[in-house]
C-alpha cells in the first residue's frame, strides 16, 4: 500500500494534531470532522478515514453509549507521521520511515 498520505489526508492529519474530532455520522456513507479554526463541520468520505485508520495513523473510539457514534484519535504513529509532514514543509517523506 502506498504509504505517501493524499492532500486531503494531510488536512485531516493537520486538523487532528490541532484538537479537531471525527466522528461517525449515523447511516451515512461520511464521516464529519469538525474545524474548530473555522468553527464548522467538514465532511470527509468513510473510505478516506478507514485507509487512515488500516495505515495506522488514527484508530477508532468506540462510543460506551452508541456503537453508531464512534470517533477517532491519532495514534503515535500518527503524530509522529504529521510532525515529520510539517518538519519537512509537506515535502514527501521517505517511505522506509514510515514503516519503523
Amino acid at each position: 500500500m502506498n504509504q505517501l498520505p493524499t492532500a486531503q489526508q494531510k488536512r485531516i492529519l493537520r486538523l487532528m494534531c490541532n484538537g479537531d474530532l471525527i466522528w461517525e455520522v449515523a447511516g451515512k456513507s461520511y464521516r464529519s470532522i469538525y474545524n474548530e479554526r473555522l468553527s464548522r463541520q467538514q465532511r470527509v468520505p468513510a473510505s478516506t478515514v478507514e485507509e487512515m485508520e488500516q495505515r495506522g495513523w488514527i484508530r477508532r473510539l468506540d462510543n460506551p453509549n452508541s456503537s453508531r457514534l464512534d470517533g477517532w484519535e491519532m495514534t503515535e504513529q500518527g503524530r509522529a507521521f504529521a510532525a515529520q509532514l510539517r518538519t519537512r514543509g509537506q515535502a514527501k517523506p521517505k517511505a522506509s520511515s514510515l514503516s519503523e
